[in-house]
């Protein structure tokens, strides 16, 4: 199991700093955000993809793409009959998404700013991995606040132990990015309050193995969401 290294601890720095460093890096690469791929992912991407669309259209259509990026995967779910929409923090990501024909927002997935109920589906493709440990429980919490009854939920990220500030960074993006890396029993910990898991996969790959859970909105037997 890998764990963090050359990291500066989360004590040392606050929120508005990961989140001016985030910006910063990627602010750099947005044009080319995505566009080295590695075969086993893409094929392993194709699936999780194909999946998530699957459940979604099985209550609705509109979606929250939530740490867009430059919108990759949203223009995979716009074909396939989806309406998505793409929210990011960093502004040159979401021009990119909207150059791609696509609803993009700037915003902080901390504070969604959509009414409760809002999608039937939300994915959320490696940028939880950016949030401290300490928050995520409340930006999961957040995003099953805007998802429907049974609404569908998809995570991904790097598997691995240990969070912060990762040094190696500044070379390629100019600046650290803030990682945080979950065992599988770690994350299916911390989304179980929310949601129950339909299914969950690892894909073995270098340089750090992927983990991902698809999951349900979790409705108590009172009809009430979790609070």
């Amino acid at each position: 199991m890998e764990k963090m290294n050359n990291s500066e601890n989360m004590d040392n720095i606050n929120m508005e700093r990961i989140k001016e460093k985030l910006v910063e890096a990627y602010t750099k690469t947005a044009q080319e955000y995505g566009g080295k791929r590695n075969e086993k992912f893409d094929a392993f991407l194709e699936r999780e993809l194909t999946h998530f669309v699957d459940s979604v259209k099985q209550i609705g259509t509109r979606i929250i793409d939530v740490g867009s990026g430059s919108g990759n995967e949203s223009v995979y779910f716009k074909a396939a009959g989806l309406d998505p929409v793409c929210v990011d923090i960093v502004p040159a990501m979401v021009e990119e998404c909207k150059k791609k024909g696509l609803e993009a927002h700037v915003m902080d997935f901390y504070r969604l700013n959509f009414p409760d109920e809002s999608f039937a589906g939300s994915w959320m493709s490696f940028s939880l991995l950016h949030v401290p440990k300490s928050e995520s429980g409340s930006v999961i919490k957040e995003i099953s606040r805007v998802l429907v009854k049974n609404g569908i939920y998809y995570v991904s990220l790097f598997e691995g132990e240990g969070e912060g500030l990762r040094k190696e960074d500044v070379k390629k993006f100019g600046t650290e990015r803030y990682f945080s890396y979950y065992t599988q029993d770690e994350l299916e910990k911390i989304l179980l309050p929310h949601f129950e898991i339909i299914k969950s996969e690892r894909l073995d790959i270098s340089p750090r193995p992927t983990i991902s859970f698809e999951c349900v909105k979790k409705i108590h037997h009172d009809g009430k969401i979790p609070a």
